[in-house]
């Protein structure tokens, strides 16, 4: 008697193997997307700190983030912007507001969070919406708090 597997038997483990694959994949790609993401989240909130401290200590907000006490990825454009691998971060002096911005649902840069120093911290959504975008509801954003450049914000609660 020969010992073995039939081709049915194997046909069958593969067959298995492939519908666990079509449903782990899609999931494995959300994990990583809202990983790299919150590495933006983290990012952003912190440069909105810094800027509460630079505005305690000098009585206004700046754009250099060179000035601030921290330091976010590889400072370009006249220190105003900070690039890590996946983002791009800024900060307005008018308001100390500061944003992420990176390539999440599309293929441009967009707009992605802002964390303002009075505690605010939003999910941007491309284009005029109503409900959160997917990307968003991630982090858990419900209703809009408003349209910055064409774009809807969502206030989130980490």
């Amino acid at each position: 008697m020969k010992k073995g597997f039939t081709l049915i038997e194997l046909l069958v483990v593969v067959l298995i193997i492939g519908i666990l694959s079509a449903v782990a994949l899609p999931q494995y790609t959300k994990a990583v997307a809202k990983a790299r993401s919150t590495e933006a989240l983290t990012n952003t909130r912190s440069l909105a700190k810094a800027e509460q401290i630079y505005y305690m200590a000098n009585g206004e907000y700046s754009s250099d983030l060179s000035v601030l006490d921290i330091e976010v990825g590889e400072l370009e454009e006249e220190n105003t912007r900070s690039r890590t691998k996946d983002f791009s971060y800024f900060c307005n002096e008018a308001n100390g507001c500061c944003q992420a911005w990176g390539k999440i649902t599309t293929g441009d840069m967009t707009p992605v969070f802002e964390a303002c120093p009075s505690g605010t911290l939003s999910c941007i959504c491309s284009g005029t919406v109503t409900e959160p975008c997917s990307f968003c509801k991630m982090f858990g954003a419900k209703e809009k708090s408003g349209v910055y450049n064409g774009s809807t914000m969502f206030p989130i609660k980490i």
